[in-house]
């Protein structure tokens, strides 16, 4: 018979060791996450549904609609999410696995296109001006096949510019059914944001330069006491939008009473976890990232509304 003998320091150790290793991804893994990184290649193309929401002179625009485990409990509560790339690039690809594993979840989801420079020649005006025809189009075809969703129950997601643009379309009162409350945002969820459109921020005056022109583009100065609560998170060592302006939003954010979580890394640089990455560190990123998302909007979700 072994005489083993108790070693706290040993197992303080062991535990360390187990932690590094595997028990924390385990903790952050589930069947349909899972499920969803099973999948060789993943894109748009394997949507349930596309749909042209507007014809504009460049091109026409789609969003790409994922929708909940069948039978679905309707109406279903919907999650938009806007990719980034400064305005300038990006592909709604990026989202597509995220916007997969939150309708796994119940929520439809629904990943809008919109014109950046790079493809169209146009400016960050026209992508906010896409990103609010999408959530205007959203709300119109509430109730139509295949778009069972609530529309008092959406969420916006975004990451970079793509968080920019979920901010800037839920709280500038330019939607006109968000506006006159025909349809209501319940949350927001962010990944390392652009908060400030002033020339002092990321686009250093792509929004104008005098308060007339970037305020009503800029989520720092759009953001108001009585809006929904935000989910938001930023990388100490993000090297495209530093992490102070994360604090001055924070700071401001408390400020008003906003109800919200923010969520900060250490080692974290321009990518706080919205895309997928089969790389060992992007994908646990990334499925930290994403879960954090669905709790947020599982404890955020306000029950079924009358339509």
């Amino acid at each position: 018979m072994l005489n083993v003998r108790y070693n706290p320091k040993l197992l303080i150790c062991i535990l360390t060791l187990l932690a590094i290793c595997g028990v924390n991804d385990a903790a952050i893994a589930n069947d349909r996450l899972e499920s969803v990184v099973q999948h060789e290649k993943y894109s748009c193309k394997n949507a349930d549904a596309s749909y042209t929401y507007i014809k504009r002179p460049e091109r026409a625009l789609r969003v790409f609609v994922w929708a909940p485990p069948k039978p679905v409990t309707k109406p279903a509560p919907a999650v938009v999410l806007y990719h980034g790339g400064g305005w300038n690039g990006g592909s709604t690809n990026s989202l597509s696995r995220s916007a997969k594993y939150l309708s796994t979840a119940g929520y439809y989801t629904i990943v809008p296109e919109y014109r950046i420079k790079n493809k169209d020649k146009t400016t960050p005006f026209e992508a906010v001006a896409d990103a609010e025809a999408a959530m205007q189009w959203i709300i119109d075809h509430t109730g139509e096949p295949g778009m069972e969703w609530d529309k008092k129950r959406i969420a916006l997601m975004g990451s970079s510019a793509g968080s920019h643009l979920a901010m800037v379309t839920g709280l500038s009162n330019r939607v006109e059914s968000l506006k006159n409350g025909d349809a209501k945002i319940f949350a927001f969820a962010l990944f390392n944001s652009v908060y400030d459109g002033s020339p002092n921020g990321y686009g250093k005056g792509r929004l104008g330069t005098t308060p007339n022109e970037y305020e009503p583009y800029s989520p720092l100065h759009l953001i108001r006491s009585d809006m929904p609560p935000i989910q938001f998170t930023h990388g100490k060592k993000d090297e495209i939008i530093p992490y102070a302006k994360a604090i001055e939003f924070k700071k401001r954010l408390d400020e008003l009473g906003v109800e919200h979580n923010f969520l900060s890394y250490d080692k974290y640089t321009h990518n706080t976890g919205p895309y997928f990455s089969k790389s060992s560190w992007g994908l646990r990123r990334w499925k930290e990232g994403i879960q954090n998302v669905e709790k947020y909007l599982n404890e955020k979700l306000p029950k079924p509304s009358e339509q």
